[in-house]
């Protein structure tokens, strides 16, 4: 399942030990490509080399976007490597990417691979043992069949309280009155909510038992808008959406919050509420830049302006303090 994840420590790591070693080689050892489906998340993530903004672009005008999956941002390394004045070139007998710095030697010369000749394989069978089979007598077999138990499947339900969803995949509008709520769930399970765009608001383990030391956590809390896509993974009870009325706090939960309507303006110490709680801390200006985007586990300085989108994931509430 995908989070908002740190965007820190992948890039600069690679780059810095090609520079300093002369050269860097990547291998790929195998019989074959193997090929996964996985969640990654696009967030505007953005490289700047020696203080320049750099974008990375194909020959045919394709700009590749850098992207988040695990705690760690993918960007093209090739490009990168191009514009820091490296070389680079593929070992396609090999599955080997070289790259070398200017003046790091490293010289690349592509040669096929030697096969040792074959040696002959001579089979040798064994003496055939002949078989007969020993057959028991055979013994009636009256099968027991237990009784079946009616199966009723779950479904939705609306009441003054909110609405409950059994696992499964819902769309904000028809299934669901667009709406801010808080999402609580009576066993754990994922909630992934994807918003028009189809841009991942939502990748979060829900928890009763959420905490410090959970996976997951008590409680979700954002605005639904008509068209989102909802879905409820392995949950074995239900998901309840509780409206939740906007005001003002400076303890946020886990889930999407907008500065001048959920929390003041101003400057904040903030930390995780629960000690030895930890999670990320994203902060987006209103044009979709991000303004912060940080691990929290201590207590940061963060200033927040009117109309910035303060998101938390994987922690059970934040405390900002002036």
């Amino acid at each position: 399942m995908k989070r908002f994840e740190k965007t820190k420590g992948f890039i600069m790591g690679l780059l810095v030990a090609s520079i300093l070693f002369g050269g860097f080689t990547a291998f790929a050892w195998g019989v074959g490509p193997r090929w996964e489906t996985i969640w990654v998340a696009y967030d505007n993530y953005r490289i700047v080399i020696n203080g320049v903004p750099f974008q990375a672009v194909e020959p045919n005008g394709t700009v590749i976007e850098p992207f988040a999956f695990e705690d760690r941002i993918f960007a093209p390394f090739e490009h990168i490597a191009r514009a820091l004045g490296m070389t680079s070139n593929w070992d396609q007998f090999t599955n080997t990417l070289h790259l070398a710095t200017a003046g790091g030697g490293g010289g690349f010369q592509q040669q096929p691979p030697q096969w040792p000749e074959p040696t002959p394989f001579v089979p040798q069978w064994p003496e055939p043992t002949p078989f007969v089979p020993q057959w028991p007598e055979p013994t009636p077999h009256t099968p027991q069949w237990p009784e079946p138990t009616p199966f009723t499947p779950q479904q939705p339900s609306h009441g003054p309280g909110g609405s409950s969803f059994p696992a499964g995949r819902y769309t904000a509008g028809s299934d669901l009155p667009p709406g801010r709520y808080v999402l609580t769930s009576d066993t754990p399970g994922s909630v992934i909510i994807l918003n028009n765009n189809q841009r991942t608001l939502i990748n979060q383990g829900l928890n009763p038992a959420g905490g410090p030391h959970a996976s997951g956590v008590p409680t979700i809390t954002l605005s639904v808008n008509h068209g989102y896509d909802i879905r409820l993974e392995g949950f074995q009870g239900s998901v309840t959406f509780a409206p939740a009325p906007d005001h003002m706090s400076n303890v946020l939960t886990t889930g999407v919050w907008t500065v001048g309507i959920h929390i003041a303006e101003g400057e904040y110490n903030a930390r995780p509420t629960s000690h030895g709680d930890r999670g990320n801390l994203i902060v987006t200006n209103p044009d979709g830049r991000s303004a912060l985007n940080e691990l929290l586990e201590t207590s940061i300085r963060v200033t927040l302006t009117h109309g910035q989108t303060v998101r938390i994931a994987a922690l059970t509430s934040v405390t900002f303090e002036r």
